[in-house]
């Protein structure tokens, strides 16, 4: 299994749209992703799975919080939770790790008819 990763900034509440992050957080996610990339976990983009799957981190003073979590068996989520919990988040922030959809995970055509 895949997972994406999503972080979902608080700032982006207070901020105006065409904002940019500070140099500080550029140069951190920068090294975030070199690390992701190096370790060979960095994919491209696929369509989703529905939010109800996957699993949110929240950001507080006092780390990441989990919540939201799936009834679900041990997968390569094992593998993405740690990389969600290092990530260049500030406190606020939201982190949410969705299971990407695979071909094998499509029983239905367009028409809506199953395969």
């Amino acid at each position: 299994m895949r997972y994406a990763m999503f972080m979902i900034a608080d700032v982006f509440g207070t901020q105006a749209a065409h904002d940019m992050p500070s140099a500080q957080m550029i140069d951190k996610m920068t090294a975030y992703n070199a690390g992701l990339a190096e370790a060979g976990v960095l994919e491209a983009v696929e369509g989703l799975h529905r939010p109800s799957s996957g699993v949110r981190l929240h950001f507080e003073q006092s780390g990441a919080q989990t919540r939201d979590v799936p009834e679900r068996g041990v997968d390569s989520s094992a593998i993405a939770y740690p990389w969600a919990q290092c990530c260049s988040a500030l406190p606020g922030d939201i982190v949410e790790l969705r299971q990407i959809e695979e071909p094998d995970d499509l029983h239905y055509t367009a028409s809506g008819s199953q395969l």
